[in-house]
């Protein structure tokens, strides 16, 4: 779709100040950068299967390991320190409870801890590109691209210069980060061709967290 069939069917919104944008674009699943407002497009079966996962993953670790808040889909980050003031919608979010002070009713202020965001035909540009950049610019802590398309995950993570630097599983691929202890996510578990079921995945959890039946 070009620019112009994308504003002609209201995909892209020219000219929305912020404040517009908050009252009436937010709420439809539009995205806001430098007065343009971009909507979210529709979501593949695949990307919500991931998104079940992910959920499920997430939910079971901060409630046997309360060190934080995991945040679902389409839940508003206003970057107003990154160029532009981009506000997205990433798939998911973590703040940690030393930071609980940026996590307002509607939004995140500025950074979350760390984002992850599913990849979809769509939006390999911006996933790898655009927020990539605003991301690393905002402070985010760590960045997760997972792309089921190339089957592989890229994670990122801020160095002592603020400039993301990979991250690699394990040969063994498990993936483990410093901002969640103990989670290890194995990431070819991911690219089954069924994800684990919620039972399965809650059951991975307590074995991670060493907690007993």
């Amino acid at each position: 779709m070009t620019l112009l069939e994308a504003i002609q069917t209201g995909d892209v919104i020219l000219n929305v100040s912020e404040q517009e944008y908050l009252d009436k674009y937010a709420e439809e699943h539009y995205e806001w950068i430098g007065e343009v407002a971009y909507k979210i497009p529709v979501v593949t079966l695949t990307h919500m299967n991931f998104v079940g996962y992910f959920s499920t993953l997430l939910q079971g670790y901060f409630l046997l390991n309360p060190i934080g808040l995991f945040v679902g889909f389409s839940f508003l980050l206003r970057m107003e320190s990154v160029a532009g003031h981009p506000h997205r919608e990433p798939d998911f979010a973590i703040v940690l409870n030393e930071n609980m002070a940026r996590l307002h009713d509607t939004f995140i202020q500025d950074r979350a801890d760390m984002v992850i965001e599913i990849v979809s035909p769509e939006s390999t540009e911006r996933d790898y590109g655009k927020k990539f950049q605003e991301y690393e610019a905002a402070g985010i802590t760590e960045y997760w691209i997972v792309d089921a398309l190339r089957k592989e995950c890229r994670f990122l993570r801020l160095n002592s210069e603020g400039r993301y630097q990979s991250q690699f599983a394990d040969g063994d691929g498990n993936y483990r980060t410093p901002i969640l202890p103990q989670l290890i996510l194995h990431v070819p578990t991911l690219w089954q061709e069924s994800l684990p079921n919620m039972i399965e995945v809650l059951a991975d959890v307590r074995k991670m967290l060493g907690v007993e039946d």
